[in-house]
């Protein structure tokens, strides 16, 4: 029993390497046993059973709960999937006080990248009820059917970047309760369910989850929806959203309504909406009219032509970005912006009003046009924004922008 000759030793180093030490059988529960001096266990190289059983699954869990490491290399174990909801809770509790998340996040986190197969239900529930972050990779499945063995969930559930895979429509189904819900850069299936009537906010960007968006959503209280940089299709989701905030939609395959008609669906109440990068027919540039506290518009990539527009009903826009469209005239009436990419449009002179910007603008992409005119206030601007190339029109998956 390794786990009992360990325990015999006088003083444990931070480090315990057994690395192919030429060790078989069961891996022994009583690892738990180890004393939280110990920071990283090294099993790798070794022919232990790969099937953990009940005993040995929590004293691994245990194990790497509070914050040890272990290593196993390119093997992996396979946790016992009839472990208790009580068990798994005593497991997990060191969690949220010794294992600071990696995301700066609140809580803790669940380290389970040294295990493969299909997940526990009980442990995904004391994982979610405890609020940790969970980290694992592709090889650890939480199949459809765990959500419903699992029992009740909190209304807040955060698995992003956790290399979860294949259980997107079972999750929604099954955990009407959720009123917040971040799977963001996960491989997940589509298609995609109605999403629980309760969510004030889901964020499922970067999952590769593909499909129509489902008809049958009801979100009476969604306040941030961000489904970017996925392979949704057809109509993009639409509804009576009275406490809706922000609207990222971005990088998918949408084709309708027209840019216009979603303006004119989304409520007033708005702050953020990113449309860019979607197959939506092209038209004329135009103000989002209804949308007077819209503080964040994204539109590029759409085909947009025209643009000798007013954004004056927009007085609370700090960012706006209209990259890689068809605009042969910037827009006018800008207010108060702080942020306008015009890069590769076919633009060959700015509106004179836009010099007013000049002493709040802190970003003015213009490059991939012809302009000749003078520039006047915002030359130095251009100039700047004109030497970074065409990677300072990137965005990143949380919408931000890279300068």
């Amino acid at each position: 029993d390794v786990g009992f000759m360990l325990a015999r030793l006088d003083a444990l180093p931070e480090t315990i390497d057994l690395s192919a030490s030429s060790l078989r059988g069961p891996l022994p529960a009583s690892l738990r046993a180890l004393p939280p001096t110990v920071r990283e266990v090294r099993l790798g190289g070794n022919r232990f059973d790969e099937h953990l059983d009940e005993a040995a699954s929590l004293a691994t869990v245990a194990l790497v709960a509070r914050g040890t490491a272990l290593r196993v290399d390119d093997a992996a174990f396979e946790l016992c999937r009839s472990l208790k909801r009580s068990d798994c809770d005593d497991a997990v509790r060191a969690a949220a006080n010794s294992t600071p998340r990696r995301d700066g996040g609140g809580g803790g986190e669940l380290d389970l990248t040294s295990f493969h197969g299909e997940a526990p239900p009980a442990l995904l529930a004391a994982v979610a009820a405890r609020g940790l972050r969970l980290v694992a990779s592709a090889r650890l499945r939480f199949p459809t059917s765990d959500f419903e063995a699992a029992g009740t969930f909190p209304s807040t559930l955060n698995l992003a970047n956790a290399g979860l895979r294949g259980y997107v429509a079972g999750l929604l189904a099954r955990t009407p309760e959720l009123s917040r819900l971040d799977l963001r850069r996960n491989r997940l299936e589509g298609p995609l369910l109605a999403p629980p009537p309760r969510l004030i906010m889901l964020n499922l960007s970067s999952c590769g989850v593909a499909g129509a968006w489902p008809r049958d959503a009801t979100l009476q209280v969604l306040e941030s929806l961000e489904i970017s940089r996925n392979a949704f299709r057809g109509r993009a989701p639409m509804g009576t959203w009275p406490r809706l905030r922000r609207y990222d939609i971005s990088r998918n395959r949408f084709d309708a309504p027209r840019v216009s008609e979603l303006f004119e669906s989304l409520p007033p109440g708005l702050a953020e909406l990113n449309a860019s990068r979607n197959p939506f027919p092209a038209e004329p540039l135009v103000a989002p009219a209804l949308l007077a506290r819209l503080e964040i518009l994204r539109l590029s990539g759409l085909g947009l032509a025209g643009g000798d527009v007013s954004f004056g009903p927009c007085a609370a826009l700090r960012i706006l970005e209209l990259s890689n469209n068809a605009l042969d005239r910037a827009p006018r009436d800008l207010g108060a912006l702080n942020v306008l990419r015009l890069d590769f449009n076919r633009l060959a002179a700015l509106p004179r009003d836009l010099e007013a910007l000049a002493p709040r603008l802190e970003v003015l992409a213009l490059h991939g046009n012809s302009i000749t005119a003078p520039l006047g206030a915002l030359t130095e601007l251009a100039d700047r924004s004109l030497g970074r190339g065409d990677e300072s029109a990137s965005e990143d998956d949380a919408g931000g922008l890279c300068y």
